[in-house]
């Protein structure tokens, strides 16, 4: 039995046998279930404590909230936060930043910043872990302007920041494709010797990829690997189209070897767009070669593989044109996959460049 059923037996026990259980007794039980987001065998327990006329305190409610926000529970936290207010008792940052999580977890953006100003109304300090909540919340509801607002919030009322803070505000900002935003935002947190996470550099680099600054892009790979962010795969492939913007295929290929020198698992995401970067460079033989080894790794290649390779047929020798072809069979007889709009288009394109109109 797992420790919240322990404890929920232990409880029920002591209701049959005696000694009766108190409020100590309860927390206690409340702890376990909240501990395994049991929200709902958490209510019970609150509902059983009234009946026994346990005086609950903001504990009780606090620990029963915080089992709703395990759960992703956000309609139980906001029931609980308002019985609090409804019984007179005193609530407390805890509860507040455990049903702001709730409504993270939820995606509910517009809740969790009606908590924020509760909070400010009843003098209750913001913490960090408050507004980190609503900045993810906000992140997750694509409300770019609310996250850098409340980021600005943080800085002027000099609460503690977070890494979460700042990769959720920078999040919420490339969703929006405010990509200058974002790398301001990045900036800031260097300057303040914080340490982006891996996925505010990558969103970074697709910054700088969506403004052609290649460079920089590069630059920031190179950041990443002098302080030893543990990379992913995210930041490999973004860093891979920065390649193909500054028309260094050779440095695409590299990239791709180091991904294999760091024993991470290449996915089919970053060999398309090694795939794609030398195609689109003319570098055909390249990025036939990177398709035919695709199986050797043990990936499946996918529509946007056959898409890219194709494409690149268009981009070489005229008499690429049956390999083209060849391409396209192989993607609906042996992949079992269906052609789209782009795989007839570049089909089409290779046989337009050996002049063979006839399949």
């Amino acid at each position: 039995a797992t420790r919240w059923e322990r404890a929920l037996r232990l409880l029920l026990e002591a209701h049959s046998q005696g000694p009766a259980p108190d409020a100590f007794t309860y927390g206690t039980a409340l702890s376990a279930c909240e501990k395994g987001a049991q929200w709902l065998h958490a209510l019970c327990l609150l509902e059983m404590a009234d009946l026994s006329g346990i005086e609950l305190n903001i504990v009780h409610f606090a620990t029963a909230i915080s089992a709703s926000r395990g759960a992703g529970r956000w309609e139980c936290a906001l029931s609980l936060l308002s019985k609090i207010e409804s019984r007179g008792i005193q609530s407390n940052i805890i509860a507040y930043n455990a049903a702001i999580s709730a409504c993270d977890s939820g995606g509910e953006w517009t809740r969790a910043l009606y908590l924020i100003e509760s909070l400010c109304s009843r003098v209750l300090e913001l913490n960090v872990v408050s507004m980190s909540s609503a900045c993810s919340a906000c992140q997750k509801g694509a409300q770019w302007q609310q996250a850098i607002s409340l980021l600005q919030k943080v800085l002027t009322q000099s609460i503690e920041t977070s890494e979460i803070m700042y990769g959720s505000a920078i999040g919420a900002s490339a969703e929006a494709m405010c990509w200058d935003q974002a790398l301001c935002m990045l900036r800031d947190m260097q300057e303040l010797d914080m340490e982006p996470s891996v996925i505010a550099y990558s969103v970074a680099i697709e910054a700088c990829n969506a403004r052609c600054m290649w460079d920089m892009a590069l630059l920031m790979v190179h950041d990443v690997v002098l302080r030893a962010v543990e990379c992913d795969l995210q930041i490999f492939a973004a860093a891979i189209r920065a390649c193909e913007l500054g028309t260094h295929w050779d440095r695409a290929l590299s990239i791709l070897g180091d991904v294999q020198q760091r024993g991470l698992q290449l996915n089919i995401i970053v060999y398309n767009a090694a795939i794609a970067a030398v195609g689109n460079l003319h570098q055909w033989r390249w990025a036939c070669w990177l398709f035919n080894s695709i199986r050797s790794i043990a990936l499946t290649p996918d529509v946007i593989s056959f898409n890219t390779a194709i494409s690149s047929c268009g981009k070489g020798d005229a008499a690429l044109w049956m390999y083209a072809l060849d391409l396209l069979r192989d993607m609906q007889r042996e992949a079992e996959l269906t052609p789209d709009l782009i795989t007839y288009n570049a089909t089409i394109s290779a046989c337009e460049k050996a002049r063979h109109w006839a399949g």
